[in-house]
């Protein structure tokens, strides 16, 4: 999983030095964009995989994978995604004679899609709550602990 995370911010990195490079040097032409349109499709595409195949390990056998590592890569590269896709769309837009609706669109989908999976990855990924472990830490410090025997008894009911 380290080599899908370092190829997805790779990725993400190029796509941004484009953006810089074209807004210094003006190079935008038809091609410049059709290229920076196909990059941003494999890049979703590499993502989506990478997110794909962490969620089925974390299914499958967890055990093989650092959870919080790749629950944090994973999260890092898709807010740089989704944060870089108006710089994109902006990009396309300043580039293109015309308004490139198509190609627009394009980006926009790309971004509502890397939203959704950023939002889905927040919700449902196991990520450690560091602040919960803190203040839990901290309870056990000052004896405010119950056995298991009642926390059963408490679960049932049973008081």
């Amino acid at each position: 999983m380290e080599t899908r995370s370092i190829l997805c911010r790779a990725h993400v990195d190029a796509i941004r030095e484009v953006i810089a490079v074209w807004k210094a040097a003006k190079l935008q032409t038809v091609l410049d964009v059709e290229d920076m349109i196909q990059e941003c499709v494999s890049t979703h595409d590499l993502i989506q995989d990478w997110r794909q195949r962490a969620w089925k390990q974390l299914f499958t056998d967890p055990r093989t994978m650092p959870v919080e590592q790749t629950g944090q890569n994973l999260k890092a590269v898709l807010c740089r995604f989704v944060e870089l896709m108006p710089q994109v769309r902006s990009a396309i837009h300043a580039a293109c004679a015309n308004p490139c609706m198509e190609k627009l669109a394009t980006i926009d989908e790309l971004l509502a899609s890397g939203q959704k999976m950023l939002a889905d990855l927040e919700s449902r990924w196991p990520f450690i709550d560091f602040e919960m472990v803190a203040q839990s830490l901290a309870e056990i410090e000052r004896g405010e602990v119950i056995s298991a025997e009642e926390a059963f008894r408490e679960l049932l009911g049973d008081q």
